[in-house]
C-alpha cells in the first residue's frame, strides 16, 4: 500500500513540473531606420504565436504598450493581458510573430518570426 502511495505522489509531482508557461519574458530594443535607438518613446507591441513554421495558424495574439527606456529597451511578459495557458506548446513546433507600431496608429510592421 505505501508504494501505491509514493507511485500517486511521483506522478502527481511530474505533472506540476510539465506545465506551459503563464508567462514568457521578452525584452528588446526598438531603433529607427537609421539604426538610432528610440529613447524614451511609447510603442505598440503585437505578439501572435503561430502553430507550425511562419506563417502558421494563429493560436495567441496580445497586443501591449510600453514606453521605452533611455536606450530604447523594453521589458514585457506576454501573456500579462491574454490567456497564454490556452496554447498547448506540446502539440508541435510553435513560432513567435513580433510585430512593432513605433507612432502609435496601431499599423504594425513585422519584426521577426523565431521559433519557440
Amino acid at each position: 500500500m505505501r508504494k501505491i502511495i509514493y507511485a500517486f505522489f511521483f506522478l502527481l509531482s511530474t505533472h506540476f513540473f510539465g506545465q506551459s508557461p503563464s508567462r514568457i519574458n521578452y525584452q528588446g530594443i526598438v531603433r529607427d531606420n537609421a539604426g538610432s535607438p528610440l529613447a524614451n518613446k511609447n510603442v505598440n507591441l503585437q505578439f501572435v504565436i503561430l502553430q507550425g513554421a511562419s506563417p502558421g495558424t494563429a493560436v495567441f495574439t496580445e497586443t501591449q504598450s510600453v514606453q521605452t527606456n533611455s536606450m530604447g529597451l523594453f521589458s514585457v511578459q506576454i501573456g500579462s493581458s491574454s490567456n497564454l495557458g490556452s496554447v498547448n506548446f506540446y502539440s508541435g513546433t510553435y513560432s513567435l510573430q513580433v510585430n512593432l507600431d513605433a507612432n502609435g496608429s496601431n499599423n504594425f510592421s513585422p519584426m521577426g518570426s523565431p521559433q519557440l
